[in-house]
């Protein structure tokens, strides 16, 4: 069984009748700084997934071809996930487009096929920023980026937090009231903007922990 660390050979860290998880546990230790964090586990060319691994950690290590173990600075993974989560906002923006022009269009069955995905992008999103901040060992309270409308003035993230709960909250109330045409205003005039709002916060924070990456190095 080969054992690779960023492409590097490290066949010294597997001990005789070590299962998976003493060799993950001895990369962990061994080659992880207090400042870097595993990012991905290659079994044989197939990425190992949670499942696999409760499954597989106690199977000796040998019974596997080769596992190659991707390491990364935390600052890096975390800009490269803020990064792709604005990216995915943006695609999410043209899926709104299209219930907005389904709801003018009086097909409401199409839009709300849409809503379902729309509102599970921004609940990705949320858990996305949390995900990266307890990583980061950040509290997002204590956060501030500049505000896209006032490039001179910071704006505390509590507030695009809360913002995007108030507007959310208020699509549901539409749902509630099967009010499709408050939807529709809601969708095309209020969520844009906070859509807007947000993709600048991460682009913002990507750009903040990239900084702060180069700043150690």
């Amino acid at each position: 069984m080969n054992l690779l660390v960023n492409n590097q050979n490290a066949q010294d860290l597997i001990g005789q009748n070590d299962t998976l998880s003493a060799v993950l546990q001895n990369v962990q230790e061994n080659c992880v700084a207090s400042q870097e964090v595993i990012t991905s586990v290659l079994i044989d060319d197939q990425a190992l997934t949670a499942q696999q691994l409760s499954e597989w950690q106690k199977r000796p290590a040998d019974e596997f071809g080769e596992i190659h173990v991707t390491v990364e600075s935390r600052n890096t993974f975390a800009s490269r996930g803020l990064r792709e989560m604005a990216t995915e906002l943006t695609h999410a923006g043209q899926y709104r487009a299209q219930m907005v022009d389904y709801i003018a269009d009086g097909n409401s069955t199409e839009a709300m096929t849409i809503l379902g995905d729309y509102m599970q992008t921004w609940h990705t999103t949320q858990q996305a920023l949390n995900s990266v901040c307890r990583l980061m060992d950040t509290d997002p309270s204590s956060l501030q980026i500049f505000n896209s409308n006032s490039p001179k003035k910071q704006k505390p993230v509590a507030d695009y937090i809360n913002l995007l709960s108030e507007q959310l909250n208020k699509v549901k109330s539409a749902l509630d009231a099967k009010d499709m045409v408050l939807l529709g205003d809601i969708l095309e005039y209020e969520i844009e903007e906070v859509s807007d709002s947000w993709q600048n916060l991460l682009l913002q924070l990507a750009e903040k922990f990239e900084n702060e990456n180069h700043s150690a190095d």
